[in-house]
C-alpha cells in the first residue's frame, strides 16, 4: 500500500480543481504535498520581481498566490523550503520554448 502524503488530495478533489482552474500543479517535498493552480499573469509578473535577487520570496510568492489545497504550511517550514523553491521554479519555467534566427 502507497503511504499517504500529508495534504494529499482525493482523485475526486484534483479532477474538481482541474474543472475549476484548468491546470493543477503538485508539489510533493517529502512527505507533504501542496496543489497550486495555473499562475495568473499578475501573479506571475510579480513573482518574476524576485527571481534571481530573493528565491525565498519568489517561492513565497508563486506559493501563496496560488495553493488551492494539500499542506498550506510546507511553504513556512525551512526543512521544506529548497524543495519548494526547485517546484515553484520548475512551474515557472515549465512552457518550453525556442527561438530561431532566420
Amino acid at each position: 500500500m502507497e503511504k499517504q502524503l500529508i495534504g494529499q488530495a482525493t482523485p475526486e478533489q484534483i479532477a474538481k480543481w482541474k474543472e475549476e482552474h484548468g491546470t493543477v500543479h503538485e508539489i510533493q517535498v517529502e512527505d507533504k504535498v501542496a496543489y497550486l493552480k495555473k499562475l495568473s499573469r499578475s501573479s506571475l509578473s510579480l513573482a518574476l520581481t524576485y527571481l534571481g535577487r530573493d528565491m525565498v520570496k519568489f517561492a513565497e510568492t508563486v506559493f501563496e498566490n496560488n495553493v488551492i489545497g494539500g499542506e498550506k504550511t510546507i511553504v513556512e517550514d525551512s526543512d521544506y523550503l529548497p524543495g519548494v523553491i526547485e517546484e515553484c521554479t520548475k512551474i515557472v519555467n515549465g512552457v518550453k520554448s525556442a527561438y530561431v534566427k532566420h
